[in-house]
């Protein structure tokens, strides 16, 4: 696209010391079969990101931010869509990458829906140290309350529905009324979608079909690791009109009971199950999972979790193959 034509698409990249990541990302949007994108990295603090360094900034679609100091990704996404002049933002963190049909099947996604501000996700590939996958298993269905789909778990050691950052289109208009919560570490994308697809004439589409590549080879990086409980209780508790009981449950459970689990108090394990009847409606599942993250360490959870996925995630793609043999 010339720079001097007006965007239909805003793409904003945040970055923080990954140069080649960030240089992967950006040539997965150049890869893009749409075209009609202006490409914005914003770099959180001050990083001096130079062409020669990384040469991917060179492309004609792409211009940089740098914010004057280290305020965080929610912060950095949301300066990129204040200067976004697309009617779409497309959202990529530098360390995930598109498939090439990934902005072209959103619009056409986007074509079928009547909302002013619909949000289209899509499933992603995982890559972990253990397996490779995708997620969601589907997307959420009819009336089904949207903190149930993301919350709610369907098996011991995974749940189906998942909207990752990096397959999130949406239209700045709504990123702007909707602005991502600069003071939150983790739980980023679930707490800005509860409160996007709250506001009226709104609606999230899935998009059935691989967008997007997640890394998480590297474990020891992932935000998810940080394990300030607490904080994350408080959340839930400022968010609970958002979730319903049978999701309260679900969270306390899982996700603020994996960060938990961590300390081995006995007075944790308690206090938090106390809460799960108190704030929620918890089910049989929910406890057993709550019970496996107490007693398996983490890295355990993680390597059945990734091999359990990765093995539907196979034998899903082997069905599918001999279904299509005539």
């Amino acid at each position: 696209m010339s720079p001097d034509a007006s965007p239909l698409i805003s793409v904003v990249i945040p970055t923080r010391a990954r140069r080649a990541a960030l240089a992967r990302a950006l040539r997965s949007v150049y890869r893009q079969t749409e075209t009609r994108y202006e490409v914005i990295v914003v770099a959180d603090g001050p990083e001096g990101l130079s062409e020669s360094a990384i040469p991917e900034l060179q492309h004609e679609a792409c211009r940089v931010i740098e914010l004057p100091q280290q305020r965080g990704g929610n912060a950095a996404r949301n300066a990129g869509v204040a200067t976004a002049r697309g009617h779409w933002v497309a959202l990529l963190d530098d360390d995930d990458e598109w498939y090439p049909h990934k902005l072209e099947q959103q619009l056409t996604a986007s074509a079928g829906l009547s909302c002013a501000a619909p949000i289209i996700g899509g499933r992603v590939v995982v890559r972990t140290p253990h397996a490779s996958f995708s997620v969601p298993r589907r997307g959420p269905g009819p009336g089904e309350p949207l903190s149930e789909y993301l919350t709610v778990r369907h098996g011991l050691f995974h749940g189906e529905g998942v909207v990752q950052t990096s397959t999130i289109m949406t239209t700045r208009e709504l990123l702007l009324r909707v602005p991502f919560d600069e003071a939150l570490v983790r739980l980023q994308e679930m707490d800005w979608l509860l409160r996007a697809t709250a506001e009226p004439d709104t609606s999230l589409r899935v998009v059935m079909e691989r967008l997007a590549v997640w890394h998480q080879e590297d474990q020891g990086s992932r935000v998810s690791d940080i394990d300030d409980w607490p904080s994350t209780l408080a959340w839930l508790e400022q968010r609970r009109d958002y979730f319903t009981p049978r999701a309260r449950a679900a969270m306390i459970t899982s996700t603020v009971a994996d960060m938990a689990a961590t300390t081995r108090d006995p007075r944790v394990f308690a206090r938090l199950l106390v809460l799960a009847f108190r704030l929620g409606t918890p089910r049989p599942l929910d406890l057993a999972t709550y019970l496996q993250i107490w007693f398996l360490p983490r890295w355990a959870r993680r390597w059945i979790h990734d091999l359990t996925l990765g093995y539907r995630d196979r034998r899903m793609r082997s069905l599918g193959r001999r279904r299509s043999v005539p």
